[in-house]
Formats: C-alpha cells, structure tokens, sequence
C-alpha cells in the first residue's frame, strides 16, 4: 500500500471555494499526468499555494492594518492567477510513503 503526503503551510485566512478549487484541479491535472499521482497533486498544492498567497496580499493591501479582510476581499483570485495555474512553480512537493 502507499499514500501520498503533502505539507502545506497554514495560512492566516479563511477562503471560500477552496475545494472546488482543489477538485477542478486535480481533475485537470491529474488528466495531463494520469500516471503520476504525485506530480499532479505537486502542481495542485503549489498552483494553490500561489491564488491563496496572491488573495491574501490582495486583501491586506485594501484593508486597514489590524482589520481582518472580509470574506469579499478574500474571494480567490483565479484570473489573475492564470500563469500560476497553467504553470505553477513548485513551492509544494508530494512525496510517496511507503507503508
């Protein structure tokens, strides 16, 4: 048997749509690398990585300092994360476990 693990770091937001997001990407990648598990969820977690860091920054620069941006402000931000997306740098690597 084996499993994958992914560490990601815990970010100080709460976002809406994050699983479809997860889901419409997986799909997508995970069709382009049917093979490869690994390398699929690696371009999900670090394509994710980037929209949710990108969201964050977004909000806190229209939001006052020590005011928690809105659940508006944190609406991810898809299109302007295309590049990241088609082509994410890797910043999240899966690793196979062996069990």
């Amino acid at each position: 048997m084996e499993a994958i693990r992914l560490e990601m770091p815990l970010l100080p937001a709460t976002f809406v749509g994050t699983g479809d997001l997860f889901t419409a990407l997986i799909l997508a990648w995970s069709h382009r690398h049917p093979n490869d598990l690994e390398l699929a969820l690696t371009k999900v977690a670090s394509s994710m990585q980037h929209i949710l860091k990108r969201t964050i920054k977004w909000a806190q620069e229209r939001t006052p300092d020590g005011v928690k941006p809105t659940v508006g402000q944190l609406e991810l931000k898809l299109i302007q994360s295309i590049a990241e997306i088609q082509h994410p740098e890797t910043v999240v690597t899966a690793t196979r476990l062996q069990l």
